[in-house]
């Protein structure tokens, strides 16, 4: 059930350079997951240069602090300049650093490397404990495989504790019909074992990306509020091309790309100013991906997020 209460008060400050980075460093993945909104888009696919990720490391440096999340609608681990790439990030000073990856690929020695260079955060894509469920629902994945790799992240953070800062660890899920009932055990078992759940809602399943259920909504809003994503955070595709959020999979209207002008011009520039003013008159409904989404809520909500945390805060 929806309800109408105070919402939380945002004071928006305008910054010269976004406070967030989303840096997407593959564009292509190695799962088929069934929820995930890569079934309503064109087929994306690619890895980013690694000379236009390190303009972006270079510009980034001289506005610090700037946190980095190198994932968006691919999967980190493919590229195979990631360590190097996170290394760069930690020498600039960036962060915190962020990655998010589905554990298919993540062996001992990347494990190994992660922790020694000091990763801030990191977050497993699992949703389920049970092998069946997640191998139909994460398709491609190895349920034996993922387990084992997360736990011996877990071990080599463990052994490192003490001689360096070792990185916050995060377990998510995004929450289905399909794994809804089991979803308290997920929570349990892994809230015994990592610094933090994340139950994500299931969104986007009506073809609007970024969309919620109405009963996902929580908070029943007179009228369209700014998304704050427009004044913090900037995502850079694996080819440069800027979108708004990490729920604009498919910008059809071009904002800038990386490798033909600075992070700072593009930020600063008419067509990112133009979408800021839409969304401060509350005029979206012509944007192919603000205009069914519904994650803007999240800055009004008073808990500053949309979906359930245990442990932690938001990051």
């Amino acid at each position: 059930m929806t309800t109408a209460v105070s919402r939380r008060e945002v004071k928006r400050e305008r910054v010269d350079f976004p406070r967030r980075l989303t840096v997407e460093l593959s564009g292509s993945c190695n799962l088929q997951c069934v929820m995930c909104p890569r079934q309503l888009v064109e087929k994306v696919s690619g890895l980013m240069d690694i000379d236009l990720y390190g303009k972006v490391i270079t510009e980034a440096r001289n506005y610090v602090p700037v946190t980095l999340v190198p994932f968006f609608r691919g999967e980190p681990l493919l590229h195979p300049n990631l360590l190097e790439m996170i290394k760069m990030a930690k020498e600039a000073r960036l962060g915190p650093i962020q990655l998010t990856t589905n554990a298919m690929l993540l062996e001992r020695e990347i494990s190994e490397e992660l922790v020694a260079m000091g990763l801030d955060f990191i977050s497993f894509s699992l949703d389920m404990l049970d092998k069946e469920a997640y191998e139909a629902t994460r398709v491609g994945g190895e349920y034996e495989r993922v387990m084992e790799n997360i736990e011996t992240f877990l071990k080599v953070r463990a052994r490192a504790a003490g001689r360096t800062n070792t990185p916050e660890v995060q377990v998510s899920a995004v929450e289905t019909e399909e794994n809804r009932e089991s979803m308290d055990d997920f929570i349990n078992y892994w809230g015994k074992r990592v610094d933090r759940v994340r139950i994500y809602p299931a969104h986007s399943a009506g073809g609007a990306l970024g969309s919620l259920k109405k009963g996902e909504n929580l908070i029943h809003f007179d009228k369209r509020l700014p998304c704050e994503k427009l004044f913090n955070d900037m995502v850079i595709c694996w080819n440069g091309d800027v979108a708004v959020c990490n729920h604009d999979w498919e910008r059809k209207e071009f904002i800038g790309n990386i490798g033909s002008a600075t992070i700072h011009e593009v930020w600063t520039g008419e067509k990112y100013n133009e979408l800021r003013r839409r969304h401060d008159e509350g005029k979206v409904e012509n944007d192919p991906t603000c205009s069914g989404c519904d994650h803007w809520k999240m800055y009004y909500l008073p808990e500053g997020m949309i979906g359930r945390l245990y442990g932690g805060e938001q990051v």
